[in-house]
């Protein structure tokens, strides 16, 4: 059953991890209104968007932002409704 695996480090991605070991990695890169970061970061990094705001830590693009995880999530739900 395919598996969202938990923040680790400086981001390079949102992986899902399917049965075989294999990893898929969701990293989306975009200036329009999504580079939010997901509520996973917030609490990865331990503060608000507007803590992360103020503290600069959002000065690159090494974070997971909401549209990354909406689509790791729905990618993760339809890999188990297949059966992968």
């Amino acid at each position: 059953m395919s598996k969202l695996l938990p923040l680790d480090g400086k981001y390079y991605g949102t992986d899902i991890e399917l049965d075989d070991g294999k990893i898929i990695n969701i990293w989306v890169m975009d200036d329009n209104n999504w580079n939010t970061p997901s509520s996973r970061q917030l609490k990865y990094w331990g503060c608000t968007l507007e803590d992360a705001i103020q503290d600069g830590l959002m000065i690159d693009s090494h974070f997971e932002c909401d549209r990354s995880l909406a689509i790791a999530i729905k990618l993760a739900e339809s890999l188990k409704d297949i059966g992968e």
